[in-house]
């Protein structure tokens, strides 16, 4: 078992180096989320002083006219391995006979071990079971498919994810101007809040409440 965590910048990773196996490194032109000014090649070098296996995302939706900068991408990089979350970007990997290299994690598709079973015969190095099934379910499929898993235990689950900037557009529609920061929806008929928040690669809602599986890793 290896602890991974997603690194959006090098103080975390500086925080985090006694307490991690792999780093995911969340670059601004390839990840859905990221933090701006991220050194990905010093997040590297840390790494590789550190004894941190090093994951690079590639996992935002991409347009067809995107996919040559991502191979040139990935083959500069192609000593390491790669989350990824989209199927045409596996692609890619398969075109470069990399598919080795790829942790395929479309979020929430692998539910169980007949999906499990399917992307297993891809030869990816891992897959990301769904975050919105129940451990015990991941612990079912993986008894009967045994194929190297990666499954969410801490942190906010990502509930959308849309490439079209639709606060720009709310803004817009209503001729009005607010911070994209700090925002939430609540629905009409529910009391919680749900994170929201705009990049240059589109919007994201989260769940409104933090998992925490930590206890049940054995």
């Amino acid at each position: 078992m290896k602890y991974a965590v997603a690194i959006y910048n090098l103080n975390t990773l500086k925080k985090c180096t006694s307490l991690i196996d792999t780093a995911i490194l969340m670059c601004s032109k390839y990840a859905y989320i990221y933090e701006d000014n991220f050194d990905i090649d010093e997040a590297i070098k840390h790494c590789l002083d550190n004894s941190i296996e090093v994951v690079i995302a590639i996992n935002r939706i991409f347009m067809e006219h995107e996919l040559e900068s991502i191979k040139e991408f990935v083959l500069k990089y192609k000593n390491y391995k790669f989350l990824i979350s989209d199927l045409g970007v596996v692609e890619i990997f398969k075109e470069l006979s990399m598919k080795d290299k790829v942790i395929y994690d479309p979020d929430t598709l692998i539910c169980n071990s007949s999906d499990l079973g399917v992307y297993n015969s891809y030869g990816f190095d891992a897959l990301g079971m769904s975050n919105e099934i129940l451990i015990d379910d991941v612990k079912t499929s993986f008894n009967k498919v045994n194929a190297p898993i990666f499954y969410q235990v801490f942190g906010r689950k990502l509930m959308f994810y849309s490439k079209r900037k639709l606060l720009s557009l709310y803004e817009a529609y209503k001729g009005i101007n607010f911070t994209k920061e700090n925002l939430s929806l609540v629905e009409e008929k529910r009391s919680y809040h749900i994170p929201i928040f705009e990049n240059e690669n589109g919007i994201y809602c989260f769940r409104h409440y933090f998992i925490s599986l930590l206890k049940e890793m054995s």
